[in-house]
């Protein structure tokens, strides 16, 4: 008998941009962030960049773009302001893994960029660590999977918030009676997630646990 390894949650997989989700030549979600301020983090390839160019189709007013390395940022930003001269683009070094890293990221939105309320917050960074029976792994390495694709989540998504409850008048633990609706009102935080973490293969101890 052969094992089924996982159930689809959806029953199509695609692996392009369909009629639902569309936001080019006015499409479905022409206008799904029209007015607002977006933050991807490991914008700089794949499913994050692919994140970005999509929503710069629905007229955001900011796209703040964040990878370990700014250097492949710059060709994001110029695909995005071809899309949207009237986007505002800000692009920044992070590693998702540094708690205080991530805290001061935050704080120069707020005190040196001027960002006030984030709509919607992208949590794309991730990492693979190489596909190794376990007894092979470096666990430094091994490690640093586990980290940037949970921990680095909670830092930035804790950040995140007290940064929003910050941006109406907040305390930024959000305990301002009054301000905590404000602050969370149509805000979104989304995870990017992976098809790995619906099957058990080996070689990835660290990936398929920390990526569903």
């Amino acid at each position: 008998m052969t094992k089924k390894l996982a159930t689809n949650i959806v029953d199509v997989l695609r692996h392009d941009i369909y009629p639902r989700i569309e936001t080019r030549n006015g499409g479905v979600l022409a206008t799904a962030s029209e007015g607002k301020t977006l933050l991807i983090t490991g914008a700089s390839k794949g499913v994050g960049r692919s994140i970005a160019i999509i929503h710069a189709h629905s007229h955001p007013r900011c796209i703040i773009i964040t990878a370990r390395s700014t250097a492949p940022l710059d060709a994001v930003a110029s695909e995005l302001i071809a899309i949207g001269s009237q986007i505002r683009i800000i692009k920044a070094s992070l590693d998702v893994t540094d708690p205080v890293a991530v805290s001061t990221f935050f704080k120069n939105l707020r005190e040196v960029e001027r960002i006030g309320k984030i709509d919607v917050l992208f949590n794309n960074a991730g990492y693979l660590e190489p596909i190794l029976p376990f007894a092979q792994q470096d666990l430094a390495t091994w490690t640093k999977t586990i980290t940037t694709n949970i921990t680095g989540v909670a830092n930035v998504t804790h950040e995140y918030l007290r940064h929003n409850f910050t941006a109406v008048g907040g305390y930024p633990d959000g305990t301002t009676e009054g301000k905590n609706k404000e602050a969370l009102k149509d805000a979104t935080v989304i995870i990017t997630s992976s098809m790995g973490a619906l099957h058990s293969m080996p070689g990835f101890s660290a990936y398929q646990p920390s990526s569903g």
